[in-house]
């Protein structure tokens, strides 16, 4: 995501709290597991990809995008 940083982290402890393993939120999101991890340790994602994520764990992207 270009412009914009976003709280990888946060986005881990959430999912792991809600129970996903990378590869079931993979297959919720219709990625690669592979990216899954790419993406929680901060690496490029899409705009879209984060909404998509961020609905599926029950948050706005609002809430992991930082400064």
């Amino acid at each position: 995501m270009k412009g914009k940083e976003y709280d990888y982290k946060k986005l881990q402890k959430l999912r792991r709290k809600l129970g996903f393993t990378q590869v079931t939120f993979a297959e919720k999101c219709g990625i690669h597991p592979g990216s899954v991890s790419r993406i929680e340790r901060g690496e490029y994602v899409s705009y879209g990809l984060l909404n998509e994520m961020t609905r599926l764990l029950g948050v706005t992207v609002k809430e992991f995008l930082t400064d």
